[in-house]
C-alpha cells in the first residue's frame, strides 16, 4: 500500500514538473517580461499565442506584453498569429491596455496589425476614452488619425471629451474640439465637457470650451447648477471670473432656488461669496426654504463667509420657513463661534 501511495506522489510530482514546463504556460510569464528570445523560442516548442490565462482574468500573451509596453514581444506576437482583439475578463483588448499604459509604439504597432478602434471593455470604455482620460496626448492623436470615433460614449454616456476635461487634460481637449467632438454631450449625472471643467476648476478648458461653442447656461440634469455655480460652490475664482466676463448669469437658480453665491455661502467658499459680491450678485436672495447666503453661512457654521456678508449689508434677521434666523441655525448646529459672533452683532444693532 506504501508503495503505490509513493508511486501516486511520483506521478503526481511529474505531472506538475510536466505542467509547469507547458509552453503555453511559461509563454505567459516571458511575454509579461519582455523576453523576445524566451517567447521565440515557446512560439516554436508549440505555445499558443492565442490562449488566455483564466488564473489572470482570461488575458492573453499579448496583452501582458502590450501592457508593459514590450514593441519587441507584441511584434513577434502578432508576426505568430496572435489576434489582437480578444478580450480579457473585463473585456479589454490589447490596444485598451496599451493606450491606457501609454505605450504609443505599442499601439501603433497594434494599429497597423488592424487591431479594432471601436472595441470597448465592460465599462463602455474605447481606447480613445482611456487615452484621453489619462491625458496621454500622443496616443490621442494617433487614435484620432487611424478613424476612432470622437464621440462614442461609454455606458455612463461618458464621451473622450467629457473625460479629459474633468480630468484637466488642456491640450487633449484641444486635440478633441480640432476632430469636432460634440460638445452639449451630457453623461449619466447629467453633466457635460464645460460643467466637468468649470466644476474642477480647469480654467483654460472652460476658456476653450467656451471659444469653441459651448453654451454657458447649460446646467445640470438632476439639481439645475450652472457652470457658474458649479465653479463657485468649488471655490475655483479663476474660472468663476472667467464665466461671469463671457456672460453668464449670476442670478441663475438650482432647482432649490440658491444662485451661485448662496451655494457658495453654503459650502464656505468665501473667496467665491466675496467675488460674486463684488459682481453685484443679490445679497438677500432667499431660495426656497427663504434662506438667505447669510442663512446658509450659520447653517454650516462657515464664521469668515458669514462676516464678509455682513460686512456687505446681509441682514441679520431675516426669518426662513421654520421662522427661524440666522442665529438659531447656528445656536441648533452648535456652531458656537458663529452664534456668538451673530449674537454680538445683534447687540450692537
Amino acid at each position: 500500500m506504501r508503495a503505490i501511495r509513493l508511486s501516486f506522489l511520483a506521478c503526481l510530482i511529474a505531472l506538475c514538473i510536466a505542467c509547469s514546463e507547458d509552453p503555453t504556460a511559461l509563454l505567459f510569464k516571458a511575454a509579461q517580461e519582455g523576453a523576445s528570445e524566451q517567447v521565440k523560442t515557446l512560439l516554436n516548442e508549440g505555445a499558443d499565442p492565442n490562449a488566455a490565462n483564466y488564473e489572470l482574468n482570461k488575458v492573453t500573451p499579448l496583452m501582458l506584453a502590450a501592457e508593459k509596453g514590450h514593441l519587441a514581444t507584441v511584434q513577434l506576437l502578432l508576426e505568430q498569429g496572435a489576434k489582437p482583439d480578444s478580450r480579457d475578463g473585463d473585456g479589454r483588448s490589447a490596444l485598451i491596455c496599451a493606450a491606457t499604459e501609454s505605450h504609443l509604439e505599442v499601439v501603433k504597432a497594434l494599429l497597423a496589425a488592424s487591431a479594432g478602434l471601436g472595441i470597448t471593455d465592460f465599462a463602455g470604455e474605447t481606447s480613445l476614452i482611456r487615452s484621453a482620460e489619462k491625458g496621454h496626448s500622443e496616443i490621442v492623436q494617433v487614435l484620432l488619425e487611424a478613424g476612432s470615433d470622437v464621440n462614442k460614449a461609454d455606458y455612463s454616456q461618458r464621451t473622450p471629451l467629457n473625460a479629459a476635461s474633468a480630468a484637466g487634460h488642456a491640450s487633449v481637449v484641444s486635440m478633441l474640439l480640432e476632430a469636432e467632438a460634440d460638445l452639449d454631450t451630457k453623461d449619466t449625472a447629467g453633466m457635460n465637457a464645460l460643467l466637468h471643467a468649470s466644476t474642477e476648476g480647469h480654467t483654460e478648458i472652460v476658456t476653450a470650451l467656451l471659444a469653441a461653442g459651448a453654451s454657458i447656461f447649460s446646467w445640470v440634469e438632476d439639481d439645475g447648477r450652472t457652470a457658474l455655480i458649479a465653479a463657485a460652490q468649488n471655490g475655483n475664482i479663476a474660472t468663476l471670473k472667467v464665466l461671469l466676463e463671457r456672460g453668464a448669469s449670476i442670478e441663475a437658480k438650482d432647482n432649490t432656488e440658491r444662485t451661485a453665491l448662496l451655494r457658495a455661502a453654503a459650502a464656505g467658499q468665501t473667496e467665491s461669496v466675496a467675488a460674486l459680491l463684488d459682481a453685484r450678485a443679490q445679497i438677500h436672495h432667499q431660495d426656497k426654504m427663504k434662506r438667505t447666503a447669510l442663512g446658509w453661512a450659520a447653517l454650516e457654521g462657515h464664521l469668515a463667509t458669514l462676516q464678509i456678508l455682513l460686512e456687505k449689508g446681509a441682514k441679520i434677521d431675516t426669518l426662513d420657513v421654520d421662522g427661524w434666523t440666522p442665529l438659531k441655525w447656528a445656536q441648533h448646529n452648535e456652531h458656537s463661534e458663529v452664534a456668538s459672533f451673530l449674537e454680538e452683532v445683534a447687540a450692537r444693532e
